[in-house]
């Protein structure tokens, strides 16, 4: 639950589980290079959330969730 980086670029996923949701202190996620077609809604959760990277998958829209993300640069 302290874990503050997660990089899972080029691993072709396509889903991601919803307990991704639940670590308050990521502050860094690379999804890059994967083959995403959605976030789970709860991303919304990440609130110490800064840098995040989806380049490189096939996502067409966001969650509504994902505004709740303040602190994303």
């Amino acid at each position: 639950t302290s874990l503050v980086g997660l990089y899972l670029f080029a691993n072709q996923l396509s889903i991601l589980p919803d307990s991704l949701c639940s670590l308050p202190y990521l502050q860094i996620l690379s999804l890059s290079n994967n083959h995403l077609l959605k976030l789970p809604e709860g991303i919304g959760q990440l609130k110490s959330l800064q840098s995040l990277f989806l380049d490189n998958n096939r996502l067409h829209n966001l969650p509504e969730s994902f505004i709740e993300l303040k602190e994303l640069t």
